[in-house]
């Protein structure tokens, strides 16, 4: 392209544009940052807008810098953030199929406003389940126009179904509707988060001739550290360490890992329910002594701080399952030498080469963790420095979110 070609990007979200609260919203998040980048590869001249219903400091994880950032590059780009409603205030997401479907219209509104009112070619980047009607009912609206839609799915109900004790019936009902209706327009696209995703989706959703890869991964200056005395403001102990953080559900196998560790080395899991769907008390669990939980959502400079920490020797994730699941790349990307430990699930084992550049381990099976766990931290620092700088290079090579928007971008023009 060149720079009087016109490239209208519009990203569609919930988290991530005034809040954080959620690995998609790291993601969008990372797309909104990754602008910059995707102007100075393709030199055309862009327009960037975000539409969204967190609109206030009273949504759930609202985050004043990352609304400072979605707002200036916006503005940097010629647009601005879109305010839709959706029947919740603005507060949260969650809901039944009644506010999905006018939480997708008012999305579709905008869409088709900024389509109709821009010229040159217009891409539609839309996460989040209930999000999903707003690209047909767009669609219908515009086919006369240069517009490619990409739905983004991060997970879906029948992966959810795995790991929850419910069916999610009425998520099914919906998503299985709405992926039908999409196949009626063929500028609507799937994108691919990873490969695990892309098998669920072509075997479980029978989707395969609308694929188009945007895989995930970050912005690699996503994340500030401002807590140089972690462990001391956390109450923790002098000592090498192991941490795992997420959710506290039970899928996310944190639970797991407390009662059955038991390793002389500090164990620290940070566990936050604020965006649980079910809940766990992991501070309930019968525990070692030397395993410390912190129940709360840390900010996230705090967190990041501790991961980067040179007594930090490793990062947990003991996931059931992850769609795909960035902890590894959030290690990868912040400084410090600290080794991705990740369960042998769904997209985490795409992300890691067991002993190479990081280590996997059966959830299942605490005492194989436990193994990897000494081998990490009896490992002479020629060792550790190396598996290191190999899963940086990993990242460079494939998890770097602004190369992957530009390759998808390059194919969508």
């Amino acid at each position: 392209m060149t720079d009087t070609e016109k490239l209208n990007i519009v990203q569609v979200a919930y988290d991530g544009v005034t809040s954080h609260y959620c690995g998609c919203g790291t993601i969008s998040r990372a797309l909104t940052k990754s602008v910059p980048y995707l102007d100075n590869k393709l030199e055309a001249n862009i327009t960037y807008n975000v539409v969204t219903p967190l609109n206030h400091k009273g949504c759930l994880g609202y985050n004043q810098e990352v609304y400072q950032t979605t707002e200036q590059i916006c503005g940097r780009y010629s647009g601005r953030i879109r305010y839709i409603a959706d029947n919740s205030e603005g507060y949260e997401q969650f809901g039944r199929q009644e506010r999905w479907l006018y939480t997708s219209s008012s999305a579709a509104g905008q869409i088709i406003d900024l389509v109709q009112q821009s010229e040159g070619k217009t891409i539609v980047f839309i996460h989040d389940a209930c999000f999903m009607a707003s690209t047909w009912l767009s669609a219908k609206q515009i086919q006369d126009q240069e517009v490619e839609i990409v739905y983004i799915p991060h997970s879906t109900s029948k992966n959810q179904s795995r790991v929850y004790e419910e069916n999610f019936e009425e998520w099914k009902e919906w998503e299985e509707d709405n992926f039908q209706k999409m196949k009626n327009y063929p500028n609507i696209k799937i994108g691919v988060i990873g490969e695990y995703m892309r098998k669920h989706l072509k075997n479980d959703y029978t989707i395969d001739n609308s694929f188009i890869d945007i895989i995930n991964g970050l912005h690699p200056d996503m994340y500030d550290i401002e807590d140089e005395e972690c462990f001391e403001s956390l109450g923790l102990e002098d000592k090498h360490s192991f941490v795992a953080f997420g959710r506290s559900e039970r899928y996310k196998g944190l639970e797991n890992l407390a009662e059955n560790y038991s390793l002389e080395t500090q164990l620290i899991i940070i566990a936050s329910d604020q965006t649980s769907l079910d809940p766990t008390n992991i501070e309930g669990v019968d525990k070692a002594e030397n395993v410390k939980i912190i129940n709360e959502f840390l900010p996230s400079s705090k967190l990041y701080s501790l991961i980067s920490d040179s007594r930090t020797l490793g990062v947990i994730t003991p996931s059931l399952s992850e769609p795909f699941g960035l902890i590894p790349e959030e290690v990868r990307i912040l400084p410090g030498r600290t080794i991705p430990i990740a369960s042998n699930v769904d997209g985490l084992k795409h992300q890691i080469d067991h002993g190479e550049d990081g280590f996997l381990f059966d959830s299942e099976n605490i005492k194989s963790l436990e193994k990897i766990l000494i081998e990490v931290e009896k490992m002479p620092d020629e060792r550790l420095t190396e598996i290191d700088q190999k899963g940086r290079e990993r990242f460079s090579e494939s998890y770097d979110y602004r190369k992957n928007l530009v390759y998808t971008v390059k194919n969508l023009i």
